[in-house]
């Protein structure tokens, strides 16, 4: 250990009855200095953070030793010390923050019960706070409720009141997992400065290995509640001794890595498409106020998908995709353009007409396990399109081919009975893929289907995608993760504010880009490298968060965010211009930009 340790733990163990969540963990954190915890869902990572700041159930068993700064932290003396000295940023800022609160009042209330300031004083400080961590029209946010927020703003007036208190120790847990490469980079960036202006130590509980290059100086390795290997991060993650760790870098997708899987098997020619789209045009109605608002969700996207083909669709939050990928299924009213599945304008079509042809397009959603009924077991929810698209099967038929669907995404017979709260992240996914591939479609349609989930996991649910390809079914996979994509799909289209703004091959558009707004994804997706990782965020710059989509700027709407904007942006809106082949870009000065 240390002898200039902040926080030093020694032989931590957490239980619930007879199972160990946490073994004999040992680890320390130098004073300014970043750990980096890794490993998968179920290691234990949250669960050691948690109880140091006594914030587990009453049901936990806690033993050994955690002491910061010379105090105790186990037996209650971390709940002290929280939210003055030891401050948590928590993975989900939606669930972690006062829905009825306003947002300046939440930040106000940790100085008001810490430091015992006034109100008037708090709010103050909360809008000095609010502006340190870059959210801009301070004034107007502070008087938001989070709802109000996008993700990567709520999670930015989660750092705010992390700092409230001036902590010595700052700890965040998965602090990105679901956020666009964009703003994950913008708070990769603020969280190195403020641990360098502050001088903090900071600990980063996370499975992306990108997170640990960018942002810490240590590392600790956990699987099954153990620590299995620690060391700086760049011997970690550049020669890592331990197999297991060689196994979740191994599993990291790489946007070096060119169609790694997509290679694997050309999409045959011929045949009708499962997909075609033409100029379409969602709006959302928005509620409130005297003069009745719509927002332009979807701005005339037009795209085909071919049998045994995944095109990628990539975007910040926002852009439009998953309101793309809800019309494409008909989920969602559609106020312009044509949808063809296999040779049907399913626009022309009422429910009844449109419900045989439901079997030939299925979804899979972002969070597996919401989108598993609670009440049902796994075999009921595999056999529900069963039920309602071919109800002409028996049962016993009906079983068979629930297992067998269940067999195909590596789940066997004992899962049947089991219920959503009983699998593992990934397993609920696969259950979500056993589900949708049961009827056989033609159409897949994944909605930031691997985003939440480990990278060993995410390796295992696109190797099933793989699967599907050969089969011969067409995905459309909606994702902000570009590695994934690239390792995935043989086209990509890049979507901002509603609009397609770039589409080819996957080498094209993610190997040689031309659109300013693809070309900064790219600059923002972490590296796994930590000395590029860092250099690149030092660089990044991304001037603010997208226009309102009620309000577009004139002309390009990427314009008030491109380094490259001239006054001609703002008179025209560009249309899509092919460079070579298939590979299109909507930008007036794409020919003039370096390649």
């Amino acid at each position: 250990m240390s002898a200039d340790a902040l926080l030093t733990v020694e032989n931590l163990g957490v239980g619930y009855g007879d199972q160990p969540a946490v073994r004999a963990v040992s680890f320390d954190i130098a004073r300014g200095r970043c750990l980096g915890v890794i490993g998968e869902s179920g290691a234990g990572k949250s669960q050691a953070f948690l109880a140091l700041l006594g914030l587990l159930p009453a049901q936990a068993r806690v033993s050994g030793s955690a002491r910061f700064d010379g105090h105790e932290l186990l037996g209650g003396g971390g709940r002290s010390l929280r939210g003055r000295r030891i401050a948590m940023i928590f993975q989900d800022p939606m669930t972690a923050l006062t829905p009825h609160l306003r947002v300046g009042d939440q930040i106000a209330e940790t100085l008001v019960a810490h430091r015992g300031v006034t109100w008037t004083a708090a709010r103050t400080r909360a809008a000095e706070l609010l502006a340190q961590v870059r959210v801009g029209d301070v004034e107007r946010r502070l008087r938001q409720y989070p709802h109000e927020l996008s993700g990567g703003m709520r999670q930015r007036v989660m750092i705010a009141g992390a700092l409230a208190c001036d902590p010595d120790l700052l700890i965040a847990d998965e602090p990105t997992t679901a956020l666009d490469v964009s703003v994950q980079a913008q708070l990769l960036a603020l969280l190195r400065q403020i641990v360098a202006e502050r001088q903090m130590s900071m600990a980063v509980v996370t499975h992306d290995m990108g997170v640990i290059a960018a942002l810490a100086d240590d590392v600790v390795v956990m699987r099954e509640g153990c620590v299995v290997e620690r060391g700086c991060v760049d011997t970690i993650l550049s020669t890592p001794r331990h197999e297991y760790t060689r196994a979740l870098l191994a599993a990291t997708p790489r946007l070096g890595t060119v169609g790694s899987l997509a290679a694997a098997s050309a999409p045959p020619a011929g045949g009708e498409l499962p997909l075609a789209a033409r100029e379409v045009v969602v709006k959302h109605r928005l509620r409130g106020g005297w003069r009745p608002m719509s927002l332009t969700a979807v701005d005339g996207a037009s795209l085909d998908v071919c049998a045994g083909e995944a095109v990628g669709l990539v975007g910040e939050s926002g852009c439009g995709k998953s309101s793309l990928a809800r019309a494409l299924l008909r989920l969602a009213p559609v106020d312009g353009g044509r949808i063809v599945w296999l040779g049907r304008d399913v626009q022309t079509l009422d429910a009844g007409e449109l419900r045989p042809l439901r079997s030939g397009v299925q979804i899979v959603f972002q969070d597996p396990l919401a989108s598993l009924d609670p009440a049902m077991t796994v075999a009921a929810i595999v056999a529900e399109p069963l039920r309602a698209l071919r109800p002409d099967l028996e049962a016993g038929a009906r079983r068979s081919l629930v297992l067998r669907a269940l067999e195909d995404v590596g789940l066997d017979a004992g899962y049947a009975a089991r219920r959503g709260r009983e699998l593992s992240g990934g397993q609920c996914q696969r259950v979500a893929l056993a589900r949708a591939m049961i009827v056989e479609p033609k159409l897949l349609v994944c909605d930031e289907a691997v985003s939440a989930l480990d990278v060993s996991i995410q390796a295992q649910v696109l190797e099933l995608l793989q699967g599907f390809k050969r089969r011969g079914t067409g995905i459309v996979f909606v994702s902000h993760n570009l590695a994934v994509v690239r390792q995935l799909c043989e086209r990509v289209l890049v979507m901002y504010l509603g609009r397609i703004v770039e589409s080819g091959t996957a080498d094209a558009v993610l190997g040689t880009p031309r659109h300013p707004y693809t070309r900064l994804l790219l600059d923002a997706v972490p590296r796994l490298d930590p000395a590029t990782a860092r250099a690149r965020l030092a660089s990044f710059a991304l001037r603010g968060d997208p226009p309102s989509a009620v309000e577009r700027p004139t002309g390009c709407a990427f314009r008030s965010r491109c380094p490259h904007a001239v006054d001609a942006c703002a008179e025209r809106v560009p249309s899509l211009d092919t460079v070579e082949n298939s590979h299109q870009v909507a930008c007036l000065r794409w020919r003039e930009l370096p390649e």
